[in-house]
């Protein structure tokens, strides 16, 4: 994000989105890409910013581990980081 940008954080982000529809644009890394279609998604959908927050060692590992795996299209170990950070997100929001 430019350092110009009154946002702070991926919920302030979103909030500035919401507040200026159309005032802020993306770049991913090809139409159909997985960035692509997430961002496309989370859009369409008006989903909450997940907290990724909380994750630390031996976690952060594994987060860091599946996110290369998803980069050779395998997939799984990303799911499960993804079911984990919205279980935790949602329970927050409780």
């Amino acid at each position: 994000m430019p350092a110009s940008l009154p946002a702070n954080s991926l919920q302030e982000l979103v909030a500035l989105a919401k507040a200026s529809p159309g005032r802020l644009s993306y770049a991913s890394n090809g139409s159909g890409s997985m960035v692509h279609l997430s961002l496309e998604m989370i859009m369409q959908a008006k989903l909450p910013a997940l907290d990724f927050g909380g994750i630390r060692g031996e976690e952060k590992r594994r987060y860091i581990a599946a996110i290369q795996a998803a980069m050779t299209r395998d997939y799984a170990p990303i799911a499960r980081i993804f079911r984990a950070v919205i279980a935790r997100t949602l329970r927050s929001q409780r």
